[in-house]
């Protein structure tokens, strides 16, 4: 497919970006609506865009292409390249919905949300990438398809369902304000889960973001983790005194070195002036992420690490894909095992587009670590997802771990080696015991050859 009808198939991901925009003033009130009421009726996936709305807006973004041949192949490239890196942060949240139909350019609000600030970019590339938006939002917005999702019912449920949360959480709030003020802080409310009522308890679960439901015991144990949690993030927050501290010292040593015209190390420490700030920027938005974390709020750690993994880009081009593998996927990762949710699905992402900028052949490190990683992903994710979606899955985590085997080998890193031949043997298995009968067995076979291999390096003595 050449770019410009590819840039349009990318556009159709924007069916989630207008949910809420079909029609006019119900579109704010479903905006305003929580994200579980837009669950409940099917607008927060993909799927609710059924296929003659996404054939249409297909349409208007390439006609919309068509009558700007002006714009430069490179251009379209580049906004190609943004718009597929961005898929995954498409679902704007309802609060950014209302703001974009309350901004006046609802085009310009939609790609300040999901791309950041693009003012870096070439004025080709903000220019298709405006095209393209603008065609599909209106698209959207006309159709008569989606227009019918917006029912006066519906926007009624919507308003009601948005008052019963705002009640709920001022009740929460108060409730946590008042535990608070008794033990004498968050620390102290966190230290001792099993000396708390179940009230409050659940005050506190829902601060972390936490559904109610839960039993006490279950509740107990979630706080426990949190606490753990607590404690690590404070700790994160007095370590950057620590790096800022250095930073007058680097600065007077290059000033040292401009008066004797030592132009070379000037260049010197003021790169790693440079590498400091960036590290503590980036580990402002590290903390971000974690606090975000910490209260459920898995796509907004995943913007924010997204953000600094990219600012590392003046400091090495290829440190962006190392911090998305060996930092922040594992981050994601691990909240989605531990919690459920988008952690699992969207540590995927994140991994996939750090494959975008290491090549096989040039950092084939870097290419083994991110194969791993997305075949360890998606691996779980596979095994949490049923039918012909989890065994596509499968799969795929399984064409991962193959493609990491190509640059570590047996006879260069034989113990990684026999770590992925373990977990290409557990894939291989779950996705032969999903698929059964002969194909299944099959796969079964390849399951038994994998990990007679690993345990040629593991052997009962060694390891």
């Amino acid at each position: 497919m050449s770019e410009r009808p590819l840039l349009a198939e990318h556009s159709a991901a924007f069916c989630l970006a207008v949910v809420g925009f079909a029609t006019g003033g119900a579109g704010i009130a479903a905006a305003a609506a929580s994200a579980a009421v837009l669950t409940a009726v099917g607008l927060d996936r993909w799927a609710s865009c059924d296929a003659a709305t996404m054939r249409a807006v297909r349409r208007a973004t390439e006609d919309a292409l068509d009558k700007h041949p002006d714009i430069p192949d490179h251009a379209i490239s580049a906004a190609n390249y943004i718009l597929k890196s961005s898929n995954s942060r498409l679902k704007l949240e309802p609060e950014r919905m209302a703001l974009a139909v309350q901004s006046g350019d609802a085009t310009e609000s939609i790609m300040t949300s999901v791309f950041g600030d693009l003012s870096g970019e070439d004025p080709g590339t903000i220019a298709a990438l405006k095209i393209t938006i603008g065609a599909a939002f209106d698209a959207f917005r006309r159709h008569p398809n989606y227009r019918e999702a917006f029912t006066q019912d519906m926007v009624m449920a919507l308003l009601q369902e948005h008052s019963v949360e705002v009640e709920w959480r001022a009740s929460v709030d108060s409730k946590l304000d008042e535990i608070l003020r008794r033990l004498g802080g968050g620390s102290a409310a966190l230290a001792d889960p099993e000396a708390l009522s179940l009230e409050e308890l659940q005050a506190l679960a829902a601060n972390f973001g936490e559904a109610e439901g839960a039993t006490k015991a279950e509740l107990i144990g979630f706080i426990e983790t949190k606490r753990q949690e607590h404690e690590a993030f404070v700790a994160e927050i007095n370590a950057i005194n620590e790096q800022t501290a250095g930073l007058g010292n680097l600065r007077a040593a290059a000033r040292a070195a401009a008066e004797n015209l030592d132009y070379a190390e000037v260049e010197t420490l003021l790169a790693r002036v440079d590498e400091v700030e960036t590290e503590i920027a980036a580990q402002t938005k590290e903390l971000r992420a974690d606090n975000a974390l910490l209260r459920g709020r898995v796509d907004e750690a995943y913007r924010l690490l997204s953000a600094a993994a990219d600012s590392f880009a003046s400091v090495d081009a290829l440190e962006p894909a190392r911090k998305r593998l060996w930092k922040y996927t594992e981050k994601l990762l691990s909240h989605g095992r531990r919690y459920g949710g988008q952690g699992v699905g969207l540590s995927v992402n994140m991994t996939r587009i750090a494959l975008l900028e290491v090549k096989e052949e040039e950092h084939p490190r870097e290419f083994w670590a991110a194969q791993v990683f997305l075949g360890n992903a998606l691996a779980d994710q596979g095994s949490r997802t049923g039918g012909e979606v989890g065994a596509a899955l499968l799969s795929e985590a399984v064409a991962a771990y193959r493609a990491s085997l190509r640059v570590r080998t047996e006879a260069d890193q034989p113990v990684d080696w026999a770590g992925t031949q373990n977990n290409l043997g557990i894939a291989l298995r779950n996705q032969g015991t999903r698929t059964g009968g002969e194909a299944g067995a099959a796969l079964l076979a390849e399951a038994v050859a994998a990990y007679r291999a690993a345990l040629r390096v593991r052997t009962e003595a060694d390891h």
